[in-house]
């Protein structure tokens, strides 16, 4: 796979996350350069944070998330979803 970036800053910095069609891509926290690390574990049914915050997904299709027996409100832009959650939420599960 060849990638060819642009230079137009002085400073970059870019994410990539791997893609499975028909599954969710984790972004991790999107209000953290290296949000990725806020994401402990992932398997296909649940994942396990770090610490709390603004989570972000890159998906086709619309996600459903539930924590501590509550749905979560997903926001999305296009292929960009996310859901914030307190700081003592540890673990999402897919619905």
């Amino acid at each position: 796979l060849e990638i060819s970036l642009e230079n137009n800053d002085t400073f970059r910095l870019y994410t990539f996350v791997p893609y499975q069609k028909g599954r969710p891509a984790v972004m991790g926290r999107l209000d953290k350069y290296i949000g990725v690390k806020a994401v402990v574990a992932e398997n296909a049914r649940s994942l396990t944070l770090y610490e709390g915050g603004r989570i972000g997904f890159v998906s086709e299709t619309p996600i459903s998330l539930e924590a501590d027996g509550k749905q979560l409100t997903v926001k999305q832009n296009g292929c960009l979803q996310w859901v914030t959650v307190d700081a003592d939420t540890k673990v999402l599960y897919y619905r």
